[in-house]
């Protein structure tokens, strides 16, 4: 609760910035589509490690946006491939629901019931896979700033999976 009044600082000026990039969206079909994407993903990316950079280090949103973008420039690597197996590990639990909302698409045709079941099950289960979805990616998210800023392994965390990490490659 303390740290409160940083969280609305930043999401005023999150909210902001997305409501430039939707006017330059919608400024220029086409074009303004691909500059809004450049600067929407340059802007997700320069912003990875702001919220808990807000909460551990008590600063501002403008402060944690340049802490943010200088400890990504130390993990960005890690980062990337962290979030990008997460997010495949997620991609293949949620092909189950995925399989069973088309089943039970197919099954509203004929059973609409039994149809109409399938398919909340599916949702259900797309729901619950979103929830671990966002819980990893916190726990990651956390886990990667806690030992590039403060050079501390999360509990959970091998310390030497993390120091290699972030060594130079070769």
């Amino acid at each position: 609760m303390s740290r409160l009044p940083q969280i609305f600082a930043w999401a005023l000026v999150s909210a902001t910035v997305g409501v430039i990039l939707k006017i330059i969206e919608n400024a220029h079909e086409k074009v303004g589509e691909i500059v809004s994407a450049i600067l929407g993903t340059a802007w997700t990316i320069m912003t990875y490690f702001v919220v808990p950079v807000l909460v551990v280090e008590n600063v501002g949103p403008f402060h944690a946006i340049s802490r943010s973008m200088q400890i990504l420039r130390k993990t960005w690597g890690e980062s990337l491939a962290g979030h990008m197996r997460i997010g495949f590990f997620i991609l293949l639990l949620c092909l189950p629901g995925i399989l069973l909302c088309v089943l039970g698409f197919v099954m509203l045709a004929t059973h609409v019931l039994i149809g109409a079941l399938i398919l909340g099950m599916g949702l259900v289960y797309l729901i619950s896979c979103t929830v671990i979805s966002s819980a990893l990616d916190v726990i990651f998210l956390s886990a990667v700033y806690q030992f590039a800023a403060n050079q501390q392994v999360a509990p959970g965390f091998d310390a030497r999976v993390l120091e290699r990490a972030f060594e130079p490659k070769k």
